[in-house]
């Protein structure tokens, strides 16, 4: 009579092809969830869904930074120190009135001085609530360059602050 193989017989083990993991992609590459190939100054998949990569670029809280394209939407890392209030105010309330769908004799959104604070506040403190440890810096920065693209977003920024 044949012998059969025992259940638990040690048979050859399949090994995995190795890969490196890179924690190096740009910030859109990590908010969308996709391999990032971390070309520079802009990686293959910003250049083909035409948006700004945030590759290497590094936030530093207290030290604020505005970027607004002249004939683009508004680009923003993190709100600028309270020294520069009133040149911050006009370039987010240009931004918001660049909207193509907008009467610009009508804006939506008018912002203050007090909404500068309260989006300060919502950055720095209501972003991390919504967000993963992991993930917390890349939603304070998307986080405001969204409202500053679109006025709902910075309706909604404002609003769930103040609540």
């Amino acid at each position: 009579m044949p012998r059969l193989p025992a259940p638990h017989a040690e048979q050859p083990t399949r090994k995995r092809r190795t890969h490196t993991k890179s924690r190096k992609g740009c910030g859109n590459c990590k908010l969308r969830q996709i391999k990032c190939d971390e070309r520079k100054p802009t990686c293959k998949n910003c250049h083909r869904f035409g948006v700004l990569c945030n590759y290497g670029q590094q936030a530093i809280p207290g030290e604020g930074i505005l970027q607004v394209a002249m004939n683009g939407p508004c680009q923003m890392g993190i709100l600028p120190s309270p020294s520069a209030k009133i040149s911050v105010l006009g370039a987010l309330n240009a931004a918001l009135r660049r909207e193509p769908y907008l009467d610009n004799q009508n804006p939506i959104l008018q912002l203050t001085n007090g909404d500068l604070d309260i989006l300060t506040r919502f950055q720095f403190r209501t972003t991390p609530t919504l967000a993963t440890t992991g993930s917390q810096d890349l939603y304070q920065r998307e986080a405001i360059r969204l409202a500053c693209l679109h006025p709902f977003f910075m309706h909604l920024a404002l609003g769930i602050t103040l609540t």
